[in-house]
């Protein structure tokens, strides 16, 4: 349940990235409308046209994709997809140096 309505069911967009190294960063997006699922899927097609054959470092592909894509409304799909591509990036930086996550972004324990 949310503040605005019962959700009974909730589609996913699981997004693997492959590199060429052989590495896999993993996200997923919560569509939450099924009528959602398809366009979100068509967006992350569309976003992997863009990136093939770029950078992994996401300090580097999100803020060049977000200036790219500014005339799109990155607030509603491609923003979200953006955000999961992103997520698989620090995934895969995250594998590359056989680090936690966590320790990758900051944290000290």
């Amino acid at each position: 349940m949310t503040a605005s309505d019962d959700i009974s069911e909730l589609p996913l967009v699981l997004l693997d990235v492959e590199t060429d190294a052989g590495l896999t960063g993993h996200a997923y997006l919560f569509v939450f409308l099924k009528s959602m699922l398809k366009p979100t899927m068509g967006c992350v097609a569309a976003i992997e046209e863009v990136v093939r054959g770029m950078s992994t470092n996401p300090e580097q592909v999100d803020p060049l994709l977000r200036q790219r894509l500014r005339v799109l409304d990155i607030h509603s799909i491609p923003g979200q997809v953006l955000t999961g591509l992103d997520m698989a990036l620090w995934d895969i930086r995250a594998k590359s140096e056989d680090l936690a996550l966590a320790k990758v972004l900051g944290d000290p324990r």
